[in-house]
């Protein structure tokens, strides 16, 4: 079995493709619910998975993690202690378990014994922050320790969507989707928004690729953001303030998570209802709409009245203005690249709204709003087919790359290279190349194109990383003196019959980055044909990042 999988902080979504019968199929795992809360609860060594481990939240001796995901990087033990882990549960033993018992559950439900290609997708942001990168590979990690686990592969949540829709698009109207798609993924802690292209070849091959994102919230700063979560959280807090029975307000105890849960479940019970509330007033007319009640949610034994006008007061304090200020962002980078997204007759630009927050009523209107769409909008058409598919998008998408019905073009997803003495930086990937997976490239001159050649003993002290199209950009990060020591060794090995050695990195399918070393002959100008390699397992314990400067010269 293949399977594709959308490890979110929220929810996780676990999807497969038939390729007897040409479907997609999500799994469910609880009370026939494709969205599996990503929450674990401990009780000693008793563990508790999604719905099962919601429930326990709040109770006596139960430890509740949540957000894990997003933890993955971090080895600071101050703020793991924050969030409530330790030694024991740290985030990786946390979400090893977690993901364990999905894929577990998955094959049970299937009757597989085994999963030949999994692909996992994560966040683009990890393709960007020096302290998500290393994101990348614990996760891989994680998911290649289980022993029914073949092939593990980690891509882009907007590649994975992407992939999804242009599928969906090829289904609906017999042809191939050729173009942008603009995702604008609004979840629990973040919101997302990502310009892909996407280019279908005749035989069905599919290259997708990013071209710029931008973003707040939990994948952007570390921390949740002001998307569905921190909405929930306000809507019930000034609905407990306006009662007039909590003069204090709430305290953020387990009797308040557990009216905001409730909330949260109406919310997405109850779409279709608050559209067609909505759709009866003038979303400018608050006053009105406070005297229209959209549910009641117990609070220590008070009902707590929501309206429809307290949602629109707290989502226009709130959430209006994030979205507006990342969408404005996105416009402005989109009209200096000339990419045409105000034309609605043209079939080659299309919006996708996805993640649950996505299903809002106020966010579509607000996106809607924003983009002046029209009944006959070309830009929404044919790549969504239910209002599902905003939430299933990215594990739909990850199960196709997985069973091979599409792929994603290879190409880098930053710049990366070696500061020289002079002052000028020799890259040996360029951001956006198309590169080879697994493919050594070796830092070059810029104005010469030669290799750039290091003495035995003498390797560089730092790298330049960069995520933009201009050196002002880039981010010259020092070498922590363990690896320099390890990379000494390295060219020493490679180096056994010249003087000097060549240096170059590598990615693998995951974005997982290794340094590589070959014997140089600088006379013949020959490159030696063994190959010496370091997996750069962690960022991390390699870069000095505190060291770390915007590097600003140009090479």
């Amino acid at each position: 079995m293949n399977l594709g999988i959308d490890f979110g902080s929220t929810y996780t979504t676990i999807s497969t493709y038939n390729d007897a019968q040409k479907q997609l199929k999500d799994i469910c795992l609880h009370e026939g619910s494709p969205y599996i809360p990503s929450v674990v609860a401990a009780k000693g060594d008793e563990y508790y998975f999604g719905s099962s481990a919601k429930i326990q939240t709040g109770k006596k001796n139960i430890s509740t993690f949540k957000a894990f995901k997003m933890m993955l990087p971090e080895f600071r033990e101050e703020n793991l202690a924050a969030r409530g882990y330790s030694r024991v549960n740290t985030p990786q033993s946390i979400a090893e378990r977690f993901l364990s018992y999905c894929m577990r559950e998955a094959l049970k439900r299937t009757g597989e014994e085994k999963i030949e290609h999994l692909i996992v997708g994560v966040p683009e942001v990890w393709n960007e922050q020096m302290n998500t990168m290393d994101g990348r590979n614990i996760l891989k990690k994680i998911c290649a320790k289980q022993d029914f686990v073949e092939q593990v592969q980690i891509v882009s949540e907007p590649a994975a969507a992407s992939a999804f829709f242009a599928h969906n698009y090829q289904i609906n109207t017999g042809k191939n989707f050729v173009g942008n798609i603009l995702l604008i993924d609004y979840g629990g802690g973040t919101l997302d928004i990502t310009l892909t292209n996407v280019q279908t070849q005749d035989s069905g091959a599919m290259e997708i690729k990013v071209e710029e994102r931008t973003g707040a919230g939990e994948n952007e700063q570390g921390e949740i953001g002001k998307a569905g979560v921190i909405f929930m959280e306000s809507v019930m807090q000034k609905a407990i303030q306006e009662s007039d029975l909590f003069p204090n307000g709430a305290a953020r105890d387990a009797k308040f998570f557990k009216a905001v849960d409730d909330l949260e479940a109406m919310l997405k019970t109850s779409e279709q209802m608050i559209a067609d509330e909505f759709d009866s007033y003038d979303l400018d007319n608050i006053e009105e709409l406070d005297e229209v009640e959209f549910t009641t949610i117990e609070y220590r034994g008070e009902d707590i009245s929501v309206s429809y006008g307290l949602m629109v007061r707290v989502y226009n304090q709130i959430i209006a203005p994030v979205l507006d200020e990342q969408l404005n962002q996105m416009i402005q980078y989109m009209e200096k690249h000339r990419i045409d997204y105000q034309d609605e007759e043209q079939d080659v630009f299309k919006i996708a709204l996805v993640g649950g927050f996505g299903n809002f009523y106020l966010v579509n209107a607000q996106v809607q709003s924003k983009f002046r769409f029209s009944s006959t909008d070309k830009r929404k058409t044919d790549i969504i087919c239910d209002a599902s598919d905003r939430e299933k998008a990215v594990a739909m998408g990850a199960a196709l790359l997985a069973s091979g019905v599409v792929s994603i073009r290879n190409t880098a997803p930053y710049s990366i290279g070696i500061s020289t003495s002079s002052g000028n930086f020799d890259y040996a990937i360029r951001y956006k190349q198309d590169i080879e997976f697994d493919h050594p490239y070796f830092a070059r001159g810029r104005m010469d194109g030669k290799p750039r050649v290091f003495l035995i003993g003498a390797p560089p002290e730092s790298f330049v990383i960069n995520r933009g199209e201009d050196d002002k950009t880039a981010l010259e990060v020092s070498i922590k003196a363990e690896f320099i020591e390890r990379m000494k060794e390295l060219i020493r090995f490679a180096d056994s019959q010249h003087m000097t050695a060549i240096i170059g990195f590598s990615l693998d399918s995951s974005g997982i980055l290794s340094v590589h070393a070959r014997p140089y002959d600088p006379y013949s100008r020959q490159i030696g044909e063994e190959d010496h390699y370091i997996v750069l397992d962690s960022f991390n314990n390699i870069f000095g990042m505190a060291e770390a400067r915007p590097a600003g010269r140009n090479g």
